[in-house]
């Protein structure tokens, strides 16, 4: 076992190490790839964030005037307190998340990791717990991961609280979403997610506690609401969906 000051020495030489390597070959932007950045450069991160905007109180979808609540809210009740994301899901951060989920790119999930850090941070301060949205098992194989689990481990170590990964499941196929109307992808969406239940596994127990629910873009909200009603089965009193993309 190393003694105290060994340990010390020898982070320490990591560290000169890393500076070194940075000095020698500077990051670069993750998204350009030509600028130098600890993630995303300034000008990547201003084309993301370009048109924030309004939001809608509960859901969080981005608006062309402020307003308390958008007409979807008032006509749809969802199972999360409120909804938030970092940025408008187009362009730029809707290409990024394309390379990430689909194209395999899962150095993206710090950065993109990070936004959604920042909404949690200042919209989930005090929770108890971090959940992300399961994906089938069919996708994680063929991925090979869950995007939306890469994600919430940034937000949980941002907050503190423990992750629960494995807290909710997939009952079944979805299907395909993007042709449906609002109201069907609500349709589609409810009961698709339960606690996960196993033999030698039990699921958490949420009573009275508030929890993060975390994906990597929120549309609708029929998939967030359904992960919302499941965790509230579990005694979750409160449920704020995170995502990066809205």
């Amino acid at each position: 076992m190393l003694t105290a000051p060994a340990r010390f020495f020898l982070a320490a030489g990591r560290a000169v190490g890393d500076s070194a390597l940075e000095l020698l070959y500077p990051p670069l932007c993750m998204s350009c790839g030509k600028r130098r950045a600890a993630g995303f450069c300034d000008a990547c991160l201003l084309e993301i964030f370009s048109s924030l905007g309004p939001t809608c109180g509960h859901c969080g979808r981005f608006l062309h005037s402020p307003g308390a609540a958008c007409k979807d809210c008032r006509q749809t009740e969802f199972a999360f307190t409120k909804a938030r994301g970092a940025a408008r899901y187009k362009g730029l951060l809707r290409a990024l998340l394309r390379r990430f989920k689909l194209g395999g790119e899962i150095h993206l999930a710090r950065p993109l990791g990070a936004m959604a850090a920042d909404v949690a941070e200042r919209e989930c301060a005090g929770f108890d717990a971090v959940v992300p949205v399961p994906l089938s098992r069919r996708k994680l194989l063929t991925r090979g991961f869950n995007q939306a689990e890469l994600l919430a481990e940034s937000v949980a170590v941002r907050l503190g609280r423990p992750l629960f990964p494995k807290a909710l499941t997939r009952l079944r196929k979805a299907g395909k979403q993007a042709f449906l109307t609002r109201a069907g992808r609500m349709a589609n969406a409810e009961g698709l997610f339960a606690p996960r239940r196993g033999l030698f596994a039990r699921p958490p127990d949420f009573s009275g506690k508030r929890v993060v629910l975390v994906d990597d873009v929120i549309t609708t909200g029929a998939t967030a609401s359904a992960c919302a009603a499941a965790l509230r089965s579990l005694g979750a009193r409160e449920v704020v969906a995170i995502a990066v993309g809205r």
